[in-house]
């Protein structure tokens, strides 16, 4: 990814994490494992946009480390959810350790990033943080309910990525404002950014799992796991299929031939390019609020992060062929959804 706006201070922030990650007693294997795949430190990033508006000091690192770690707990008890066995090229913690292990670990990580918010002396920020901590749980418990469910909406679905991802990015940019002492409409246009990142983020993460390109974790994961992510909530739509997806998903498994077969109609039904262009309508909706904003090396650098997404998003589906190409089977269902 393109951070290089923000390099000096990422790694500020790195090292931070290292230091913070020397966990005590038992949990010292697991902070080393963890602290060997650090990841894009996106979050660190978007709370570094606070540059925008106003300096980077030490309360922002903190709070930088604090929203990572937080990121970090979350894939740990996800990989418990999922029963996934890897994790950015690593063991996950579950596989190496056990579910318990797992389950304490994520714990730790949730409370140390709450004690190093405190620090920053700002009960607004802790607020932020915390609100943005229960939308992610809120939603994950909410679809734990809707797992292996073919009536599952796109709508319900979107709602879903709203809470689970782009929370904690919005937060992210709202808190790095926040500590530059702006809470008005610099905040603003930051929150929005990184709620619209955030939703395009992940539809792109659903589109790499699908198309064997997903980064830090197995392939269809999420089908093998009873998530139903817009393509396939698509799909289902589409005659015979829920039917086929029903049988997949009591099966379990998935062959070489079967994922070639579902990866086929995916595309020959349009359920691939119709979530690459709502995708696209959010990262529009990401310039948008970052043009309301004035020019500056930081606004460059969040310009950047859009542009990498965009084109990791070309990478994982190739714009269609004229034969593939039809109206988008999803839609935005937010009523402030525009076309960049």
């Amino acid at each position: 990814m393109t951070l290089d706006r923000f390099a000096p201070q990422l790694g500020q922030v790195r090292r931070r994490i290292r230091e913070v990650l020397r966990l005590p007693g038992a949990l010292t294997d697991v902070g080393d494992h963890l602290a060997r795949a650090p990841g894009k430190l996106l979050r660190p990033a978007l709370l570094l946009s606070a540059e925008v508006v106003g300096a980077i000091d030490r309360r922002v690192i903190e709070a930088a480390v604090a929203m990572e770690l937080v990121h970090v707990a979350s894939l740990v008890h996800d990989d418990l959810v999922d029963q996934a066995d890897e994790r950015r090229g690593l063991p996950s913690v579950r596989a190496a350790w056990g579910d318990g292990v797992a389950v304490l670990t994520g714990d730790y990580l949730l409370a140390l990033a709450c004690r190093l918010l405190a620090r920053v002396g700002s009960a607004e920020v802790v607020t932020e943080a915390a609100t943005a901590m229960m939308a992610m749980s809120q939603a994950e418990l909410g679809y734990q309910y809707r797992l292996h469910d073919l009536t599952v909406t796109a709508e319900q679905y979107l709602g879903y990525v709203r809470g689970k991802t782009a929370s904690l990015m919005e937060a992210s940019c709202r808190i790095g404002a926040m500590l530059a002492d702006d809470r008005g409409r610099a905040a603003d246009c930051l929150g929005r950014f990184g709620s619209s990142l955030g939703i395009a983020y992940q539809l792109v993460d659903d589109l790499a799992d699908l198309t064997g390109l997903c980064d830090g974790k197995a392939a269809w994961s999420d089908l093998l796991s009873g998530t139903l992510t817009l393509p396939l909530i698509c799909l289902a739509t589409h005659q015979g299929w829920r039917d086929r997806l029903e049988r997949i998903l009591a099966e379990r498994t998935l062959s070489a031939a079967t994922r070639e077969e579902i990866e086929h109609a995916l595309r020959q039904n349009g359920c691939l390019q119709g979530t690459k262009r709502l995708a696209l309508e959010h990262l529009g909706q990401a310039v948008d609020a970052l043009h309301a904003l004035p020019a500056s090396p930081a606004r460059r650098g969040l310009s950047a992060i859009v542009s990498w997404t965009h084109a990791r998003l070309n990478r994982v589906v190739p714009d269609a062929s004229p034969a593939e190409e039809r109206t988008p089977p999803v839609k935005d269902p937010a009523p402030d959804a525009t076309v960049p």
